[in-house]
């Protein structure tokens, strides 16, 4: 099975939306209500990727399979809230956002172990997500390990957002040599009677230790079958760089 990354494009949107509606909906549904699934529409996600299209900061890469968008992950500055912990500590932040029509202001805090570094050198994983069909099949890995050397041109520690309630997530993580240093809640979704949060786990590594566990992982998995390339734009990309 062969693979190939390169950077999000138009002709991409559709197909990954629906890639990542997949994903995401069966890794939720376990911790989910009914009611706040509903909102996790194949428009709702449309409306995600189009988002990381337009944004210029975010770095998306996208594995595609036979031509078609199966996946991505992408990397960003830290919010510039974070800074505020300056490297341990509180932070906090206040957003807006339109929920069902309506303007909803919330606050969102959280206090990082001492030592974290949350400085222009730092990049947040925003989000990783495989197609259901591959899946557990050490593709996020490689996927990750391809990327990483040119994530690592700009950057040179890690942290990642996850749910709490996503032990796939959490143990993915902790084998690459992510520790979580803070939590925190989001807000997720409001309706007329239930507003809805998710209790998050704040991980940090240095890139070059994320690398090194992802050598040693992808070894150990001995999986010669399935090959992930990085396209030629891509590949010229980073010599540039």
């Amino acid at each position: 099975m062969s693979f190939q990354i390169d950077l999000l494009n138009s002709h991409q949107v559709e197909e990954l939306s629906l890639s990542y509606c997949a994903s995401y909906r069966l890794l939720s549904e376990t911790y989910k209500t009914p009611d706040e699934m509903r909102f996790y529409t194949p428009d709702y996600f449309r409306k995600k990727v189009k988002g990381m299209l337009i944004g210029k900061e975010s770095d998306v890469f996208v594995l595609s399979h036979l031509n078609k968008a199966v996946g991505f992950v992408r990397f960003s500055p830290i919010p510039v809230a974070y800074k505020q912990a300056n490297g341990g500590g509180y932070y906090g932040e206040q957003s807006k956002t339109i929920q069902g029509g309506v303007m909803v202001t919330w606050t969102r805090s959280a206090y990082f172990q001492k030592g974290t570094p949350l400085t222009d050198k730092t990049t947040i994983l925003n989000q990783i997500y495989l197609h259901p069909d591959i899946q557990k099949k050490g593709i996020g890995s490689l996927l990750l390990d391809r990327v990483l050397p040119f994530v690592a041109q700009k950057y040179t520690d890690l942290i990642v957002e996850y749910n709490q309630n996503n032990q796939y997530a959490i143990q993915f993580y902790e084998r690459l040599g992510i520790q979580e240093v803070a939590k925190t809640f989001d807000l997720d979704q409001v309706t007329p009677a239930h507003d809805y949060f998710s209790p998050v786990g704040i991980g940090y590594a240095p890139i070059r230790v994320i690398q090194k566990q992802l050598a040693q992982k992808i070894m150990g998995n001995g999986n010669r079958k399935v090959v992930v390339r990085l396209s030629d734009r891509l590949r010229e990309r980073i010599r540039t760089c």
